[in-house]
């Protein structure tokens, strides 16, 4: 059995692609040989010499923080129901247990539901949809307003 993949550039500008793919979307900005890659994880910083194949890239991934100001430490199985985990969570996807109350005791697990968590997932999605956008229409307005 095969896997399905789908790739789709579209050159908005000359030196700016929006990219497509299957699972994410992404921002390019440059052109061959220095190039700029923004999606909603981070950015990627490309330089190199075009027909060479010689090329350096640097990837800064964007940072997650939680309440306390830290990165999410990462927590194999919820105490609460006993859910597997396989990354870092702020609060069990199954039953919302707050696993950050593991390692900060100021943080209670009353003062974070389900709705809070849902809805932070939806906006970091729309966050970063917003962002390539506004981007997009910034770089129109200053080459053809």
């Amino acid at each position: 059995m095969g896997f399905f993949r789908f790739h789709r550039s579209i050159k908005i500008l000359p030196g700016i692609k929006i990219n497509l793919n299957k699972k994410s979307t992404s921002l390019t900005i440059g052109r061959r040989g220095m190039h700029t890659t923004i999606n909603k994880n981070g950015v990627r910083n490309t330089v190199g010499i075009p027909g060479s194949g010689m090329s350096y890239t640097s990837y800064k991934k964007f940072g997650k923080k939680n309440i306390v100001g830290e990165t999410i430490p990462y927590t194999p199985v919820c105490p609460n129901c006993g859910h597997k985990m396989r990354k870092a969570w702020a609060n069990c996807p199954t039953c919302h247990y707050s696993l950050l109350s593991l390692y900060h005791p100021t943080v209670d697990n009353s003062c974070l539901s389900q709705s809070n968590t849902s809805d932070a997932s939806l906006g970091q999605k729309i966050g970063g949809t917003l962002i390539l956008l506004f981007i997009v229409v910034i770089l129109y307005r200053l080459l053809f307003g």
